[in-house]
């Protein structure tokens, strides 16, 4: 008796990942603002944690530039805001502050985030999406 065996295949259909977007903006700090724009984007990280827990945004993260480096280089930091595709469409269609935003901030705070524009210019925004990706997990497989 012959038995026709099959590699170990897993009958259950791979889910595929949802959509997201990532929204990578470049900052240049004015001249002899840096300590103010740190402390102005610790009180944004607590608006997009107040996007994060309504719902509106998946993840947020800021990286300072460390290379190339210089008075000339073109942008000092990015932030990077990561949506779903329900997310990333309803950032275009309301306010990106979350309802009770001011609440999350002290006053100081408050001040610093509507002189966002006075520590920062923002060079320029990239919208991506992933189309192909390996991550650590799938390395097992």
């Amino acid at each position: 008796m012959f038995y026709l065996t099959a590699p170990n295949v897993n009958a259950q259909a791979v889910a595929a990942e949802p959509l997201r977007y990532t929204q990578y903006s470049y900052m240049k700090v004015k001249p002899g603002k840096w300590a103010d724009y740190l402390k102005c984007e610790k009180a944004w990280k607590k608006i997009h944690l107040g996007n994060k827990n309504a719902g509106k945004l998946e993840d947020w993260s800021i990286a300072e530039v460390l290379s190339p480096s210089g008075a000339n280089s073109e942008y000092d930091f990015v932030t990077r805001n990561t949506y779903t595709v329900d997310q990333y469409a309803a950032s275009f269609t309301g306010n990106y502050f979350p309802e009770n935003w001011q609440s999350l901030l002290t006053i100081d705070e408050i001040d610093l985030v509507l002189r966002t524009e006075e520590f920062r210019t923002l060079v320029k925004n990239e919208t991506w999406t992933i189309t192909h990706s390996i991550w650590s997990a799938d390395a097992t497989s």
